[in-house]
């Protein structure tokens, strides 16, 4: 009755009496439900009543909002659902004190209390939410008070503030719903109770950090706002904050820092003594806190005390001195009274004589004292909160709940009840009016939930596990199904996910046991909350999927239905013939055993009976998904894919029934809104990326096979212009491409997908052509034949049939052509691609592609193909330089790498026949860029891999490379004089490039140089060719460098090595010829600006990374097969060094001078018909311009420099003694050949130059220019023929009879040109040759008639004309 009362009271007068219900609750009932004394009928009474309470869904609001949310209040609903928990999970242990049946009669109780209290949060957020639908309907058709709608308006600031209402902050996370009027008020209302259980909250866990250490409690009081770091603020939250431990309180205060002290003194300062009696006053200081040990401690403690309560009783003692004496004396009888181990305690007597004269010399009165001591001895000095208990017993709350009747138990319980109806006395004598607040708003159950779902978990979990009939399973289920459900309308991830993955482990459908009806009965309520609740499950699709799965299978074994393994592995069986398909280690089917096979069989059948439309509730989850809001989906389908992965990678065998519903899901949302969708895909593609590399064909093959499927659904809906929707679908396509290198089958199904789509859906691709381009051309660096084959068949049919679908991704189409053309494994295919490139070229110009008359249909055209047919191209129009690069840069880079020497001599073919042929659209500028991007790098390529092989080329080994060099030169001499006059800025860079092909250490590139050189200088330029003044500079300025660069100037160092019989020379003490030169872009040169002979022009202004640097950077990254010809760089070709030889000294390798002499000589011998053609030849119209004094005098410094490097090799005996010893006499000779040459064009350059009028002592008559070298040339040809001649083997040598020959071939040649002059001419030659003809007639040489005559023929003429003596010409 009294129970009934109770229940009546709470649930029709809680408004009046808040505070009695608070203390009925916390000290009677759940005090009963907490104690392990009470009888059982207790607490099943107990248990009962707070069942019926929990019936009305608004008392189980009202609890939470009114005691939990109360700083002043114990948190009623946390503890009574912890303790129902409790009472659910504890266990039997004695038989004696209860039955088994009445602990089931308990635990029953408790577990529908706990559903109840579920149930009821549900109900009342449902019932608020009516209610406010109905009261904006209301609102709609009539303009009420929003207020009548409400029971009772919550708390305002004032209110909490007054009733110490704790703050909350919490994400609400509920489902939509209607706003009634008044939303405003509401709003306020709610976001005070949060503030309020925020604030309480706060507390509690300042409380339990202090706790556990008071300075760590503290801190975080202060660092979340209770406090301010003052010592007043801290000493009174010591002592009116509850809860707080009276040890730890101690410990702080007792701390010897300053500011502990502080707040020692402050927390003293919070008592109020007035009137009390000094045991008294010491009883409430003491109760709050537990002095530590220390002496110090307690004294300064005391001392602090003494003080406040003197200064509380100024006329109590005369001093604070006293009371401080009188407070440890105290102390200390407590101690003595009350300690059992004290066996004599100390009597009144005593007492009274160890504080005799305290009170500054005097006793205090006797009556007094006997007061004190009879009070302390009678009632000891305990903490707070202790003063029921045992003196030396704690209540032990951690011990099972039942116990054996017995004396000990009954007193104890005896105890309990006295000290339960003494605070509940005191609590309601202390009581105050306080207001009961009630809400209607849902966003507080979800506070409540956050403190109440751990112990509900925990106790449906336990039973559930542990129940066995029908009515325990149906409230842990029941208990289940309303937790998700508020987890899932608050969006509380935590707790959700908490109840559903124990829900699912319920199931056992991952775990090899025999299954119960409470388990299928599991299985069921799982797929019912994710029919009701799919848009809120989020996370926990990861446990509902996986349990769907399991459930799938176990269905399949049911059915008789062959597996996914089985049924894959025949059809893969089928493809693939007799050839094992390839499988992952242990992705067969395993052997089971047959335990497993019992118990899978076992509740496959039980499965089979009992969830008869299982199947169907599955297909109805999929077929929904479409119905699933945006982020709904999205979470469905991520957790979906982890689902399919672990069925793939992870189960053994691999199952594909969550890739199969995936598949069906991404049909079903693929008209979703974009944005929703991109996220759908953005999982999926990852997924079907991962499961197309899977290493088992069949998978593998099928996940391509559907992302095919979904693809051509995709397609059908065309897509709008700047959008890369179709491209990110067919994405995984390429990364799948790109990453199952080991699987042929499957690059072969890409390739014939995309084969398809193009066939059925070309017209519908928009920025899906690039993934397909960019998939082509990883197959097209494929290594397999068949493959490579495929893809340009696929190719293929875009370029014939759907070019102008594919123009605006033309550089991602010239880019699968280089690589098909790069390809080593099919050369014929590589030669189509360069015909496809070359047709590339065409449609930049022409807007025509391959053998159209017009682009059909039109398209929308960019860069060139917008401009008119004769408009030039420069360098600034970004947009035709970025289509027409990649074409020219791509098929330059096919002329140096490719392994195939029809392949590259192609490519440098279509190349040059494409600037030739369009070359005439390109301004200067724009060409100066193609040569430094283009065509220099081709020759820079391979010149500077000459360079690196060694000092003499292997022409057969470099064939392909040289013969690369031999026609790129033709090329580009022929695109030169074609395009001269866009062209003609370029001749210093044509002639360092002819320079350094002259030096190369191959007769048949130096014959290409001079080849080229011959073309250029020697055949009649056409009438639009024609060099200036300042191009015969840059001619005349490089062809002196070439001569310089081809003379052996190693020679002049060289010696027999006397040990080994070789002849060597020291690197560092002769340059090795070289001709510098960077292969550099220039800008084009305006016409009328003087340049200086010597000097190029200038380097352009304009880069030419641009675009070149990325494009030749992806093709040279691409795996191209080494030529097998070339050489590589560190196969040597000099001479092995002997031992013997010296450090630090070379072997002189003779090919090298050699080869060296030879280019000299041809080099000269150019020069010499150079010079003849320049200075004698008839002048031509629109030809080049004549030659000047300063182009002949740039020709004869190397002519000069070589005869003068061959006279001191000559006058050198140890010199050609030792080449004579070594056996390179023919060299020898070779040089005196140099030196003829040289001489035949300098000595009638020479004379040219004495009769140009440029001479600048022409207009004096004398002294012209040349008379001082060609006096200097006859003095030295008479001092050499005059050290020739006296060598004594020079009639054995012969080098020397060669040299002799030179010599005499050059004083003839000189007197020749003299004996052709008139004879005002010769007349000024007297003085110069008059000398040294002399000095002949005394050397003893045998002269040969011609010779003697010559002599005979100057001396006689210049007698004549000088002297008047008779000549005979």
């Amino acid at each position: 009755p009294a129970l009934a009362i109770f229940t009546l009271l709470a649930s029709q007068f809680r408004d009046q009496m808040k505070g009695e219900i608070g203390v009925f609750f916390q000290n009677v009932l759940l005090a009963i439900l907490e104690s392990a004394n009470a009888p059982f009928m207790q607490k099943h009474l107990v248990v009962k009543a707070l069942h019926s309470m929990c019936h009305d869904p608004q008392l189980v609001i009202d609890l939470f909002v009114n005691y939990d949310c109360d700083l002043d209040s114990v948190n009623i609903f946390e503890h009574l659902v912890s303790l129902v928990s409790h009472s659910v999970r504890s266990t039997h242990v004695e038989a004696h004190w209860v039955t088994k049946s009445q602990e089931q009669q308990i635990k029953h109780v408790a577990l529908e209390t706990l559903t109840l209290i579920a149930k009821s949060m549900v109900d009342w957020i449902a019932q608020v939410r009516t209610e406010a639908a109905a009261a904006e309907a209301a609102a709609d058709d009539d303009d009420d008070d929003p207020a009548s709608f409400r029971d009772d308006a919550p708390p305002d600031d004032s209110d909490l503030s007054n009733q110490s209402f704790c703050r909350r902050n919490t994400i609400c996370g509920a489902s939509p719903r209607a706003t009634p009027l008044g939303a405003d008020k509401d709003e306020q209302d709610t976001a005070n109770f949060q503030r309020a259980l925020q604030h309480k909250r706060q507390v509690r866990k300042a409380v339990e950090l202090f706790n556990e250490k008071a300075s760590r409690g503290v801190a975080w009081a202060i660092e979340s706002g209770l406090v301010q770091k003052d010592e007043t603020e801290i000493g009174a939250w010591l002592r009116n904050t509850a809860e707080l431990d009276p040890v730890q309180i101690g410990e702080y205060l007792g701390n010897k820092a300053d500011f502990n002290k502080q707040v020692m003194d402050a927390f003293t300062e919070t008592f109020q003594f007035v009137g009390l009696q000094i045991d008294e006053a010491l009883r409430l200081f003491l109760s709050c806190f537990k002095i530590s040990g220390e002496a110090q401690v307690i004294d300064r403690i005391m001392e602090k005390f003494a003080e406040v309560y003197c200064k509380h009783n100024p006329t109590v003692f005369k001093s604070a001195g006293t009371a401080y004496i009188l407070a440890f004396s105290i102390c200390m009888l407590n101690t003595d009274a009350h300690n059992s181990s004290v066996d004599k305690k100390m009597s009144c007597t005593e007492f009274l004589r160890n504080t005799s004269g305290i009170d500054d010399g005097k006793s205090l009165p006797k009556e007094y004292m006997e007061g004190i001591y009879n009070r302390i001895v009678s009632k000891e000095i305990r903490l707070k909160g202790h003063e029921g208990l045992p003196k030396d017993g704690k209540e032990d709350r951690d011990k099972p709940m039942f116990r054996s009747v017995s004396k000990k138990k009954l007193y104890q319980y005896t105890q309990e009840v006295e000290d339960i109806l003494r605070r509940s006395t005191q609590l309601l004598q202390q009581g105050q009016e306080r207001k009961f607040y009630h809400t209607k708003r849902p966003e507080h159950v979800q506070p409540m939930f956050e403190c109440s779902w751990a112990p509900m978990l925990a106790a449906f979990s336990e039973q559930l596990a542990q129940a066995e009939g029908p009515n325990p399973v149906m409230a842990c289920l029941d208990g289940f199904r309303h937790c998700i459900q508020i987890g899932c309308n608050f969006g509380m991830d935590v707790q959700r996910d908490a109840f559903i993955t124990s829900l699912a482990r319920s199931t056992l459908l991952d775990n090899l046991s025999l299954m119960k009806p409470k388990n299928i009965q599991a299985i069921q309520l799982l797929l019912q909350i994710a029919a009701e609740n799919a848009d809120d499950l989020r996370s926990s699709w990861r446990e509902v999927l996986k349990c769907i799965s399991q459930l799938e299978k176990l269905q399949l074994i049911g059915s008789g239905v062959c597996t996914d393994f089985a049924f894959l592995q025949s059809t893969d069986n089928h493809h693939q013939g007799s050839q094992a398909p390839t499988q992952t280690k242990g992705a067969g089917p395993a052997k089971p055993l047959d335990v497993t096979s019992a118990i899978e069989d076992s509740n496959a059948r039980r499965i089979a009976a009992t969830l008869r439309n299982g199947e169907m509730e599955i297909d109805r989850i999929f077929s929904k998904s479409s119905l699933l809001s945006g982020e709904a989906v999205v979470s469905f389908v991520q957790y979906l894919c982890e689902v399919s992965h672990e069925e793939v990678f992870v189960a053994q065998p691999p199952r594909i029934f969550s890739l199969q519903k995936l598949i069906e899901v991404a049909d079903l949302n693929m008209d979703r809104i974009r944005f929703v969708w991109t996220q759908i895909w953005a999982f999926m593609a990852k997924h079907f990326v991962t499961v197309g590399c899977h290493p088992t064909l069949f998978i593998a093959m099928f996940a391509i096979d559907s992302l095919k499927q979904l693809a051509m659904k995709f397609l059908e809906k065309p897509e709008l212009s700047n959008y890369l929707f179709q491209r990110d679908f067919l994405k995984p396509f390429e990364v799948i491409m790109a990453q199952s290198q080991k699987c042929v089958a499957g690059r072969d199904l890409i390739l014939r997908c995309l084969i398809q789509m193009v066939q059925s859906r070309a017209y519908n691709i928009k920025s899906g052509w690039k993934s397909i381009f960019a998939s082509l051309s990883l197959a097209a660096a494929d290594q397999l034949e068949v493959i490579v084959s495929l893809a340009f068949e696929g190719t293929e049919l875009v370029l014939r049939r759907h070019f102008h679908l594919v123009a605006d991704i033309f550089v991602d189409v010239v880019n699968c052509l280089m690589t098909f053309a790069c390809n080593t494994v099919a050369r014929a295919i590589s030669l189509k691609a360069i015909d496809f490139l070359e047709q590339c070229a065409k449609y930049l110009v022409t807007g025509v592609f391959g053998d159209q008359t017009a682009p059909d249909p039109p398209v929308a055209r960019r860069g060139r193909r917008d401009k008119a047919p004769d408009e030039p191209i420069d360098q600034m129009d970004r947009a035709t330089l970025h289509e027409w690069f990649p074409v020219l840069t791509g098929l330059a880079l096919l002329a140096t790498v490719h392994a195939t020497l029809q392949v590259r001599t192609k490519g440098l073919a279509v190349l040059f026949d494409i600037l030739r042929g369009h070359g005439r659209l390109f301004t200067p500028a724009l060409w100066g860029q193609l040569f430094a991007g283009v065509l220099w790098p081709i020759f820079e390529n391979l010149l500077s891999g000459f360079e690196k092989v060694g000092p003499v080329l292997d022409e057969k080994a470099l064939d392909w490379d040289i013969q690369i060099v031999e026609l790129g030169m033709q090329q580009v001499l022929q695109l030169f004089l074609e395009h001269f006059p866009l062209l003609g800025f370029l001749l210093p860079q044509l002639m360092t490039l002819i320079g350094r092909c002259s030096v190369q250490a191959s007769a048949r590139v130096q014959q290409a140089a001079v080849r080229s050189l011959e073309s250029l200088l020697l055949i009649d330029p056409p009438i639009h060719c024609s060099f200036t003044d300042a191009d015969w500079g840059v001619i005349c300025g490089r062809l002196g460098a070439m001569l310089r660069a081809t003379t052996p100037t190693q020679l002049t160092g060289s010696r027999l090595d006397p040990g080994t019989g070789i002849l060597v020379y020291r690197p560092g003490e002769c340059k090795v010829p070289s001709f510098g030169g960077v292969l550099a872009a220039t800008a084009p040169r305006d016409p009328a600006e003087p340049v200086t002979p010597t000097s190029p022009t200038a380097p352009a202004t304009s880069p030419t990374s641009f675009f070149t640097t990325e494009f030749m950077k992806k093709l040279s990254d691409k795996k191209l097969s080494h030529p097998k010809h070339r050489r590589t760089p560190t196969t040597p070709t000099a001479p092995t060094v002997p031992p013997a030889i010296p450090t630090g000294v070379t072997p002189l390798a003779k090919e090298e001078v050699t080869l060296a002499l030879q280019a000299h000589g041809r080099l000269l011998g150019l020069m010499e018909r150079l010079l003849i053609r320049m200075l004698q030849g008839p002048p031509r119209p629109n030809g080049h311009s004549p030659w000047g004094v300063a182009h002949v005098e740039l020709c004869l410094q190397p002519l000069t420099t070589s005869v003068e490097f061959v006279r001191r090799l000559a006058s050198d005996k140890q010199f050609v003694s030792d080449f004579s010893t070594a056996g390179w006499d023919s060299t020898i000779v070779d040089l005196f050949e140099q030196q003829k040459r040289a001489y035949q064009t300098y000595i009638p350059a020479l004379f040219w130059l004495q009769t140009r009028p440029e001479g600048p002592l022409r207009e004096a008559g004398r002294g012209p220019l040349a008379f001082a070298p060609l006096g200097a040339l006859a003095s030295q040809v008479v001092k050499q023929l005059q050290a020739l001649s006296e060598r004594p083997v020079i009639s054995v040598c012969p080098s020397l009879k060669k040299a002799m020959e030179v010599l005499r071939g050059a004083l003839m040649l000189v007197l020749g040109c003299c004996h052709d002059q008139p004879d005002d001419e010769f007349r000024r030659y007297i003085p110069v040759l008059y000398t040294p003809c002399l000095d002949l007639l005394v050397l003893p040489i045998a002269w040969d008639e011609y010779s003697t005559q010559a002599i005979r023929r100057f001396l006689s003429r210049a007698g004549a004309l000088g002297m008047g003596i008779g000549f005979k010409p």
